[in-house]
């Protein structure tokens, strides 16, 4: 028979041994790869901010343009639901034509069917070059929408 006294001093005479220091250091870890982290959401919802704006202002202004159509999202209340990137045909032009008339002013765009030429065939604008697109990132200036709102406004007459 076992002395259940014998092995109950026995065990309370024992201890936890070497602490694991992996916790300790893997808990830090994860600290700072979360700080990290709230760091990047912060600097992301910023730039939205940013970008946000200046998507607005293009929407905005390319509305504003007489023979200008959006082909896309062109509602100001789905801002939210769209992406800051514009797709648009100006009546009398050729895509090809706006954007090399931009690149003159030392704007950025581009024409074509961005690799979606069932989207364009479905406009009907496959078969005329189909379409300048633009668009307002985080690192855009209010400045650099209305000088390309500038641009368009004087190639639209």
């Amino acid at each position: 028979m076992i002395d259940v006294s014998a092995v109950r001093s026995h065990f309370s005479a024992l201890q936890s041994g070497t602490l694991c220091f992996d916790n300790p250091a893997g808990t830090q870890i994860a600290r700072e790869a979360l700080e990290r982290i709230q760091a990047w959401l912060a600097g992301m919802n910023a730039s939205h901010g940013g970008a946000f704006r200046a998507s607005r202002a293009l929407l905005e202004g390319l509305s504003s343009v007489k023979g200008l159509k959006i082909h896309g999202l062109s509602d100001p209340a789905s801002m939210d639901r769209r992406a800051p990137t514009f797709a648009f045909t100006l009546s009398g032009w050729h895509p090809r034509r706006i954007c090399e008339e931009l690149d003159r002013q030392g704007i950025s765009a581009w024409d074509g069917n961005y690799y979606a030429p069932e989207v364009t065939r479905r406009l009907g604008l496959e078969g005329s070059g189909g379409m300048v697109r633009v668009g307002a990132v985080h690192y855009n200036t209010l400045e650099e929408v209305e000088r390309l709102i500038s641009a368009l406004l004087s190639l639209a007459g």
